[in-house]
């Protein structure tokens, strides 16, 4: 280095100078400061000196100057800098002699030469900077040099080189912020600095790793494109420090390197960025071929922890209102758990980027209020998040974190931009390729569903399958079907994910006025609502109050709304065109399948009548049958029975023996009974056509037949340990309906003992009313054991029964055959262990009772008859014969038809009896020949018939009054005197016409 004096002036004196200064002119040590020094000044210098103290601007003057000492003139170079010092203003001269200056101007061309040299040879920085130190130290004679670069966005100064190799990795890692410590100075002012730790007023903050024994710094700024981009500082070791010119040199050095410096620093970060956009290439190549996001959002975090060296990488996506840690790696191991919430509207940088869609940038952690430290072992002291935008939706953020402060440049952010980018694309591939895989799934599903309802051919086994599917395969909230009926959305099936069916609490909805679902069966259009709360339609239900989204969907057949299908979720805007799409695939399934079931409902219904009206045909004719046969045989019956009873009667009337008397009763009772059964016969073969109806009250019928077997319900059955619970539903006003009370309750009472019979160890009796418009119905369902298909196919059948020998099998013969009788219907619903119900509906429409014979209670006047009997069965003309003609009575018998009718013809009688069934003419013929002839003839018909016979056609015949058979004794002869008295009121009426008949002039 060049020796330099050095001398200071403060207060108009000189104050100072240094053992060089003293030597260069020749005074002694031990004379500093002299006052003599101003000697050695010319008087111009001394004025300039004054001059120069009093300016408060901070110049630096070099000038030329001889100096006068006791060796004589010394030919010198001063530089004046002015400096502050305790409060004063004071000049520092550094002083060299002028053979030494030329000598320092030639260190000066060659440091020069080899700066352009080094300058023009190499671009790779670190070369570079290794280079400028070693020319520096050597043009200075420093011991050390560490060089700076400005970083633009933070304001920062970072070493990028030291020759300090013990402290390098330390000195490396330190930051200086503009206006800190020397390098912070010179990098803020522009321009370069000498510090000597002996100066009053150093700047103390050192750079970390300075040794102790530091005497002097040397500072200068790197320029490049008219602003700072750096600062290089030397240092000085021992007694050592450094001169004017040493700055002048460091300053001449740094403006040469700076432009080589810039550029290289260009070119590194260029590399830099291009090996990072590289890196960005490779990972978007890897996480593009992944289609998954799960695995995508692992895979990111990973290999940018990797390839960039980041102290943790964390991807936290934004679900409708949520923001959810997705993926997250680190190098110290991170606490937080995949899956977290972040609170959307809370602190945190994550939280705020996800809020405002842009990127933030925390050079230093513990300064910012938006950091968060989300892991408890985080060593995080700063941190880059920025947004991972897709479609210009916002899908998340990715969010970096670094150990070291203002770890994140331009090119940083850029980088992580250009990797939250790749991020979103694979993102948006995986979540296309999911959606198209669910939509496939969906398809796929929703053919199944298809297929499995397709198959149900029941509407409500079909409506509770769909739902059950639709929830379970779903896992929507909640999932309802309602049908259209008239002007009404009717609840049908619904279910959730608490697995209850709440459609049988659920409303009905006025169609187009009430709800969504209203709305959507008027327009037949699907309505999808994201958010219930801002929709005016939606009703809001307690038991479903969770629903925030609502998706329904017209249910139709041949272009007409017959229901709706209305699915519910527990998120806002939970449902997209994808799931509409969805719902009415599935619900144009419903739509078919809903109307084949209903189809084969009706076409069963259509069936099961067919069937049932077969079934009663089969019945009737199997009735028919039984009763044509019955019929012959209680005519013949009838007519041995009347042949027994009559002479049992009339010998009765012959004799006072009393064990006569006593047998002839038996004999009498016998016959009766005889006739009794073949009247049951009659009964359950349906062939009694005559009708005693009169108007009955079904209710009070049910009561009377409930308390007539109330010993058997109640008594009976706890005597067996049960019991039975009697349950009545009668409406009120009770049905009234047209019969017969004693057959009718005849068939309650019928019904209540086996419902009772087939619960033997109790259980339910239920007995109700209702009505039709032309029809009053009557229901009696039990809980017992029920009955097989083959066994209730049978029970009408007569003689059929499934009670051994206990059982007649004519109970229910009869009861089919009284409701047939009055016009009714029964029919019965059973399965083997689940009871059995049996319906009887009976007509209420006013039903026009047929005429009747009255017995007339006249006067008859002791008189004879005669009488004309006709019949085949010889016992019976001649037992008739003698009743009558033991009573007064004249008779004359024929044995066929037309016997009597010849002799009608001969003879004129009062009286007719005639048989029904002979075989040559029928009772019928032979009565219209008589009438024919003899029209006040009375005509009476006898018969084994008994009640068969049809009264319309009695009413329209030429018969006047009906003998039917087995005839008591008493019978006969009642009849005989009706006849009489209608003889005698038909002769009154002839007399009284012809009276009143006008008489010729």
């Amino acid at each position: 280095s060049v020796p330099l004096g050095i001398f200071v002036y403060e207060q108009g004196e000189f104050s100072f100078a240094n053992h060089q200064f003293m030597e260069l002119t020749g005074f002694q040590e031990g004379k500093s400061p002299p006052r003599e020094m101003e000697q050695l000044f010319p008087e111009d210098f001394l004025s300039l000196l004054q001059e120069l103290s009093q300016r408060e601007e901070r110049d630096k003057i070099s000038l030329s100057l001889e100096l006068r000492s006791e060796q004589g003139s010394i030919p010198v170079e001063v530089t004046l800098v002015q400096a502050d010092h305790q409060g004063q203003t004071s000049l520092w001269g550094y002083v060299r002699s002028l053979p030494e200056s030329r000598s320092w101007e030639s260190r000066k061309l060659r440091a020069l030469y080899r700066l352009a040299k080094i300058t023009s040879s190499t671009v790779e920085l670190d070369n570079l900077l290794e280079l400028v130190a070693s020319c520096a130290e050597e043009l200075t004679g420093a011991d050390e040099c560490n060089i700076f670069t400005l970083e633009a966005a933070s304001r920062r100064l970072k070493p990028i080189y030291t020759d300090n190799k013990e402290f390098k990795e330390q000195i490396l890692s330190f930051f200086l912020k503009m206006d800190e410590g020397l390098v912070g100075w010179v990098a803020s002012h522009g321009e370069g600095r000498i510090v000597n730790y002996n100066d009053p007023d150093k700047i103390s903050k050192q750079i970390p790793g300075t040794p102790e024994e530091v005497e002097s710094l040397a500072a200068a700024p790197l320029i490049a494109r008219g602003r700072v981009i750096g600062v290089i500082i030397l240092y000085k070791l021992g007694e050592k420090e450094f001169l004017q010119g040493d700055l002048e040199l460091l300053t001449i050095l740094a403006e040469q390197i700076a432009g080589a410096v810039d550029k290289a620093l260009l070119v590194q970060t260029a590399e830099k960025y291009a090996a990072k956009s590289r890196l960005v290439g490779e990972i978007g190549l890897h996480i593009n071929s992944l289609l998954d996001s799960d695995q995508v959002l692992k895979q990111v975090v990973r290999l940018i922890l990797e390839s960039f060296g980041y102290q943790s990488v964390t991807i936290a996506l934004r679900e409708k209102e949520r923001l959810l840690v997705k993926a997250i790696a680190s190098k110290s191991g991170s606490t937080v758990k995949i899956g977290k919430e972040l609170d959307l509207g809370g602190p945190g940088i994550i939280a705020a980027v996800a809020r405002e869609g842009s990127f933030h940038n925390c050079p230093e952690a513990s300064k910012d209020p938006l950091f968060l430290d989300l892991g408890k072992d985080s060593r995080a002291r700063s941190e880059l998040a920025v947004p991972i935008i897709s479609k210009g939706e916002l899908l998340g953020v990715l969010d970096l974190q670094s150990q070291q402060e203002y770890a994140f440049s331009g090119e940083e952010v850029a980088t992580a931009h250009d990797l939250a980018n790749q991020a979103a694309l694979a993102l948006e591939n995986a979540k296309l390729y999911s959606q198209t895989r669910l939509r496939n799934e969906q398809i796929n599903l929703a053919w199944e569903i298809g297929k499995k309802i397709n198959s149900i051919l029941n509407v409500d086994s079909l409506l509770s399958e769909v739902v059950k599917l639709i929830a379970e395969s779903f896992d929507y909230y909640y999932v309802s079907i309602r049908l259209v009926e008239g002007d009404y959305l009717v609840p049908q099936k619904g279910l959730g994910r608490e697995k209850c069916d709440l459609s049988e609490k659920a409303p009905r909805f006025k169609i187009g006025e009430q709800g969504i679902c209203g709305w959507v069966a008027k327009h037949g259009q699907p309505l999808l609502v994201p958010d219930v709360s801002k929709e005016p339609r939606y009703l809001f239900a307690e038991e479903l109050k969770e629903t925030k989204s609502e998706l329904c969907v017209p249910l139709k057949s041949q272009e007409k709304t017959i229901g709706v299908m209305n699915v519910e979720s527990d998120e806002v805007g939970a449902f997209d065109s994808s799931d509409l799409h969805l719902i009415e695939l599935i619900a144009s399934q419903v739509s078919i399948a809903l109307e084949n079931a209903r189809l084969f409902d009706n076409l069963k219904e259509a069936y099961d009548k067919l069937k049932e009206t077969q079934a009663q045909l089969v019945q009737s004719e199997k009735l028919k049958a039984l009763g044509e046969m019955a019929s012959g045989v209680a005519h013949d019956f009838n007519n041995v029975l009347g042949a027994i009873l009559g002479r049992a009667q009339l010998t009765q009337t012959k004799t006072e023996d009393p064990e006569l008397l006593r047998s002839l009763k038996f004999i009498e009772l016998a016959a009766t009974d005889g006739a009794e059964t073949v009247k049951r016969i009659q009964d359950f073969t349906r062939t009694r056509t005559e009708r005693d109806f009169q108007t009955v009250d079904i209710n009070r019928l049910i009561e009377s037949a409930l308390d007539m077997t109330r010993h058997k319900w109640k008594n009976e059955m706890v005597e067996r340990g049960g019991v039975v619970e009697v349950e009545t539903d009668l409406q009120e006003p009770s049905p009234l309906v047209k019969g017969n009370p004693a057959e009718l309750k005849e068939v309650l009472t019928n019904l209540i003992i086996n419902a009772l019979e087939a619960m033997p160890k109790g259980g339910r009796l239920k007995v109700s009313t209702s009505q039709e418009e032309d029809f009053g119905i009557v229901e009696i369902s039990d809980t017992g054991v029920g009955m097989a298909e083959a066994v209730k196919n049978r029970i009408f059948d007569p003689f059929f029964t499934t009670k051994g020998p206990e059982g007649t099998g004519l109970g229910l013969s009869v009861t089919y055959g009284i409701i047939t009788r009055h016009n009714g219907t029964i029919e019965v619903r059973s399965q083997p262990q689940k009871g059995s119900k049996f319906t009887i509906k009976l007509p209420k429409e006013k039903v026009t009772s047929e005429s009747e014979m009255k017995e007339t209670v006249v006067e008859i006047p002791n008189a004879s008859a005669k009488i004309l009997l006709i019949d085949d069965e010889a016992a019976i003309l001649e037992l008739t014969s003698e009743i009558l003609e033991g009573n007064g009575h004249k008779t004359v018998c024929a044995h066929s038809g037309k016997e009597g009718i010849q002799k009608s013809k001969e003879e004129e009688f009062d009286i007719v009896i005639t048989d029904l069934v002979m075989p040559d003419l029928s009772g019928w013929q032979v009565a219209q020949a008589i009438k024919k002839n003899r029209a006040n003839t009375v005509v009476i018909l006898a018969t084994g018939w008994g009640t068969q016979l049809d009264r319309d056609r009695l009413s329209r015949s030429d018969i006047d009054l009906l003998l039917s058979k087995p005839s008591k004794l008493d019978d006969v002869l009642q009849v005989v005197r009706e006849a009489l008295v209608l003889k005698m009121k038909r002769e009154e009426t002839e007399k009284t016409a012809s009276s009143e008949a006008p008489r010729p002039l």
